[in-house]
């Protein structure tokens, strides 16, 4: 993880340098910064431990532009999937039977970087790979008896998606597949990200 920062901090300030002198008089868009409402739908270990579909995300993150079409930046995130059952269930010291209330809560901390098609004041379509890691909060509750476990997981998501423009402003719409790999006792997981939101260009 500090490779990766210290990279895309040797990014930003030879792409600042780069943007002013060849773009910064003709190209007014820099930076954006966007806040979304992250909905999650769950794939894999991650769908047959928490099956529902989630609404309950949220997501932030900022961009910088090293060039017209292209930028690099950083995005924080929280995703919940959770899921009532009543089943048997085998940990690794004793199996557990009742009412289940199980929560998976996603923190993705990643960097990132996007290609951009078209102008600014556009419509614009780009993707995107985002890198870095994912803290996994596991949790089963049975009862008056909780067992949890928390684990940072590296992880990747790559991204497709546009944004629309509204004079300082901005709507955009993303899809992402959030994979995280095994941590700990906590098999890899992973889940499609729908996110919607609205940015400061």
């Amino acid at each position: 993880m500090r490779i990766v920062l210290l990279a895309l901090a040797m990014v930003l300030v030879l792409g600042s340098s780069a943007f002013a002198q060849s773009y910064g008089s003709y190209y007014p868009q820099e930076f954006l910064w966007g806040l979304s409402w992250n909905l999650g739908l769950p794939t894999s270990n991650t769908k047959d431990y928490t099956d529902d579909f989630s609404l309950r995300g949220i997501g932030l993150e900022g961009r910088k532009f090293i060039n017209p079409s292209m930028t690099v930046g950083l995005s924080f995130g929280w995703n919940v999937f959770w899921q009532k059952s009543f089943e048997t269930e085998p940990t690794e010291n004793l199996t557990v039977s009742g009412t289940q209330y199980r929560y998976l809560n996603f923190f993705p901390l990643l960097a990132n970087v996007h290609k951009y098609w078209g102008y600014y004041g556009e419509f614009r379509p780009y993707i995107g790979l985002n890198a870095g890691t994912y803290i996994i909060e596991n949790r089963l509750e049975l009862g008056l008896f909780a067992l949890q476990e928390t684990n940072w997981h590296f992880g990747f998501a790559p991204e497709v998606g546009f944004q629309m423009p509204a004079g300082r402003f901005l709507g955009f719409v993303n899809v992402r597949y959030n994979y995280a790999l095994e941590a700990g006792s906590t098999p890899e997981q992973a889940y499609w990200g729908f996110n919607i939101g609205v940015g400061l260009q």
